[in-house]
């Protein structure tokens, strides 16, 4: 199964280590299921990760790891960039991103503008909760 993960789920993975964002990149890692990404996404997750207040919390040895196993261990592709679907256009990123690597699952916690979408172009847009659902992965310890 192919899974996109937004940005704030890879960031939520390490602020939170017994979450279920991580419990995904757990399953990531475990080779439960591939992660499709592109250049742009790494470009912006390396962007949020250098931020003082979230580098503060996290360090710089956890967000260049998660930036390197993204680098080493994800499906790279080239988003689809006609993707007008929401407001923000870092979230069109995400979808043409997601419609480009053929993903079944965009997982993400933007509640404002990617989850009221529930599916775009056939890809269901889901929580961290419900992505470890279908994966048949418990969401707690």
């Amino acid at each position: 199964m192919r899974l996109l993960l937004d940005n704030n789920i890879l960031v939520s993975s390490l602020l939170s280590p017994a979450g279920p964002p991580a419990r995904l990149a757990d399953a990531w890692h475990d080779e439960l299921f591939d992660l499709v990404t592109s250049i742009d996404q790494i470009q912006r997750l390396a962007n949020v990760l250098s931020r003082p207040k979230i580098r503060d919390l996290i360090g710089d040895v956890l967000a260049q790891t998660l930036l390197a196993d993204i680098e080493a261990a994800s499906i790279l592709v080239e988003p689809r960039r006609d993707v007008q679907a929401s407001t923000d256009p870092e979230d069109n990123l995400i979808l043409g991103t997601a419609v480009a690597g053929a993903v079944e699952l965009l997982v993400t916690g933007d509640k404002r503008h990617l989850l009221p979408l529930q599916q775009f172009e056939g890809i269901h847009i889901v929580t961290a909760v419900e992505a470890l659902q279908r994966l048949g992965i418990s969401a707690a310890d």
